[in-house]
């Protein structure tokens, strides 16, 4: 296969897995293994798309193909994710739902949303430097100000999560352990999980949503929108 169209056959698989993280449909994945056994027949998959394909399984709870050995060994990658998040199956919880794993690694499913009062949700993602810098900030805002309660803090669960490192920020930061979303497609307010999203809900409705951290960061604007869902500075 030429170079260009190897590259085209690269673009056409990301292009379906991005689809498959808004909706996660058998359509779909039916598309991203055909297109899967056409690189694998030339000699052109990698433990790179692999990692993706184990993703996409996850996303469309296809959790056997995910965890097979052989796809395992092709990723190269040990599944970061804790193995009990992954193999609890079936929803009990009305989707949206979140995963939250406690101190002895066990993980339950919870509402994502609550369902009465003011929230914020908090996205990061494994390769995200902003989101580095704005866990942080965000966290000394909130607890400056006496609503650190109030925040959902929201990662994605793929193949690059480091959960040590999240398992650092946890024993650095009381009260804010994180959650792993169910499914992207269920969250139409994250449009991208390469930069960090705060969503302001009351009573689990999106009433705002800040998107991205400059250099200057986004207090004054996270502030607003926090007195706008009640989240005013307690004492």
């Amino acid at each position: 296969m030429a170079e260009a169209s190897l590259e085209a056959k690269r673009t056409q698989f990301f292009a379906i897995v991005n689809r498959i993280f808004k909706d996660p449909s058998a359509e779909h994945i039916a598309a991203l293994e055909a297109l899967v056994a056409e690189l694998e027949a030339g000699g052109h998959m990698e433990p790179r798309l692999y990692r993706y394909l184990r993703l996409a399984y996850k996303l469309s709870w296809n959790l056997d193909q995910a965890q097979s050995s052989e796809l395992r060994a092709q990723s190269q990658a040990e599944d970061t994710m804790p193995t009990r998040l992954v193999r609890l199956g079936a929803a009990t919880v009305p989707r949206p739902f979140s995963w939250q794993v406690d101190r002895e690694g066990v993980a339950r499913q919870k509402p994502l949303f609550r369902t009465h009062g003011p929230q914020l949700i908090v996205t990061t993602d494994a390769h995200c430097g902003y989101s580095e810098v704005a866990r942080p900030a965000v966290y000394a805002l909130a607890k400056a100000q006496g609503w650190l309660d109030a925040i959902t803090w929201l990662a994605l669960p793929n193949d690059s999560l480091d959960l040590k490192k999240l398992e650092r920020w946890q024993q650095d930061h009381p009260g804010a352990r994180y959650e792993f979303v169910d499914r992207v497609a269920n969250l139409g307010f994250v449009e991208t999980w390469a930069t960090p999203v705060f969503a302001f809900l009351r009573d689990g409705v999106v009433v705002e949503v800040i998107h991205g951290w400059p250099q200057e960061g986004r207090m004054a604007e996270l502030t607003q929108a926090a007195a706008k869902i009640g989240l005013q500075s307690r004492p």
